[in-house]
C-alpha cells in the first residue's frame, strides 16, 4: 500500500491484468464464431455460414462461458436467403439434455423469411443493416 495515496503498489497490475483478460476473452469470441460455423440442408438448400454474408449479430451481453449466454446471427445466402445462428448457455432457451439430470448448451440453424429478417433486424439493434438489405421497407417519421 502506498502510503500517501493509499492505493495498492500492485494496482497498476491488477489494471494491465483485467485489460489483458478482455483482449483474451475478446480473440476467444471470435475463435469460437469461426470454429461454430455450421452448415445445415433444410429441403435441399444448404445454409452455410462459411458461405453466407454475417448481416447482424446480438447477444445479451454475457460471455460465451456463461450458463446464461445467448445470441442470435442473422446470415444472407449468395442466392438471397436468410437464416438465423441460434447459440445459447444450458440456462436458456437452448438447452438440451445431455446425460442423466444435466444440460448442456446447444446451436441451430433457423431459416427466417425476407419480414422475419427485417423483424430481427429492427427489433435487435440493427437499424443500419435494415436500411441497407431493405431500403424500400423504411419511411421517414
Amino acid at each position: 500500500m502506498n502510503p500517501m495515496t493509499g492505493i495498492p503498489e500492485n494496482a497498476g497490475y491488477v489494471e494491465k491484468e483485467c485489460e489483458m483478460s478482455c483482449v483474451v476473452q475478446q480473440a476467444t469470441a471470435a475463435c469460437r464464431r469461426k470454429e461454430n460455423e455450421m452448415k445445415k440442408i433444410f429441403d435441399g438448400k444448404k445454409y452455410d455460414t462459411d458461405t453466407a454474408e454475417c448481416v447482424h449479430s446480438w447477444d445479451n451481453g454475457r460471455f460465451g462461458n456463461d450458463f446464461r449466454f445467448r445470441s442470435k446471427t442473422l446470415y444472407h445466402t449468395p442466392k438471397g436467403a436468410w437464416f438465423l445462428v441460434h447459440e445459447g448457455g444450458p440456462m436458456t432457451d437452448m438447452a438440451v439434455p445431455c446425460g442423466s439430470n444435466s444440460t448442456s448448451g446447444s446451436s441451430s440453424i433457423e431459416v427466417v423469411s425476407e419480414e422475419d429478417a427485417f423483424a430481427f433486424l429492427c427489433s435487435h439493434e440493427g437499424a443500419d443493416q435494415a436500411e441497407k438489405y431493405f431500403p424500400g421497407k423504411i419511411q421517414d417519421a
